[in-house]
């Protein structure tokens, strides 16, 4: 499966890329990762779309919304949805060996799932994962200058596998008047709406840095960017073993 399409930031991602083996001054690490798969045709999802919005509220957690596409033939038509959105869902099923995905449905530090609304059931997952030295450890720094974006990864153990570091991009808040389908009639509130995720990197054990344009990034009317360094395995995606919140860039 490809699962992420999209080109690096076709408008010269790739040539602002510098890497340096430098020491990384980084931030804590989050507590968790949690990204919740949610559709507007979904009838089950609201409760949950509420919980994430709750969540973003936390700042040792990194929350994420990703509208997917599973239930547009139902007679609506996800207008958040994209096709990156849909396949990583997808991804996350297909390396754990399943397959069939559900909504909504939360990943916990891409490690295990639960029904989105379940508050309780998330809350312990959280913990049992940071007990156990399962939450994200290698710790990232996002910095916001006028013109660029710089992010640190610090030095850590080098990985069994292979470990991307992603750049998501999101908008804060997206309120949608649903006309048809199991939601019909209601305005649903959307939180941290991922609107792109793109490979910035390859991690391997070592420190580095990079420079990025922040224009590009800023674009298409997002609000910020979180970093994640995630194990793949053949293209696929697993454990988060690092994340942070761009500072500095929305919020």
């Amino acid at each position: 499966m490809d699962m992420f399409r999209t080109p690096i930031f076709a408008l010269g991602f790739a040539a602002a890329l510098t890497l340096s083996a430098a020491a990384a001054t980084a931030a804590e690490p989050p507590r968790a990762v949690v990204e919740l798969f949610t559709s507007q045709g979904c009838s089950d999802c609201p409760p949950a779309d509420v919980h994430l919005g709750e969540l973003t509220e936390d700042p040792s957690l990194v929350a994420l919304s990703y509208s997917v596409r599973l239930w547009d033939y139902l007679g609506w038509t996800d207008t958040l949805a994209t096709e990156i959105n849909t396949d990583r869902h997808w991804g996350y099923a297909h390396g754990r060996g399943e397959r069939s995905v559900y909504t909504p449905q939360m990943m916990i530090n891409g490690r295990t799932h639960a029904v989105g609304g379940q508050r309780a059931t998330v809350a312990a997952e959280i913990g049992r994962q940071a007990r156990g030295g399962e939450a994200p450890s290698v710790p990232i720094d996002i910095a916001a200058g006028d013109n660029s974006l710089s992010i640190s990864v610090a030095a850590g153990p080098p990985p069994a596998g292979e470990v991307t570091v992603w750049l998501v991009t999101y908008r804060r808040q997206v309120p949608v008047e649903i006309a048809r389908g199991e939601n019909r009639g209601r305005t649903v509130t959307y939180y941290h709406v991922v609107r792109s995720i793109q490979p910035i990197g390859m991690w391997k054990g070592e420190a580095f840095s990079t420079s990025l344009p922040k224009a590009e990034i800023m674009k298409d009317d997002v609000d910020g960017c979180v970093v994640l360094l995630q194990r793949m395995d053949n293209g696929l995606p697993g454990a988060i073993i690092g994340a942070a919140v761009a500072k500095g860039v929305g919020g």
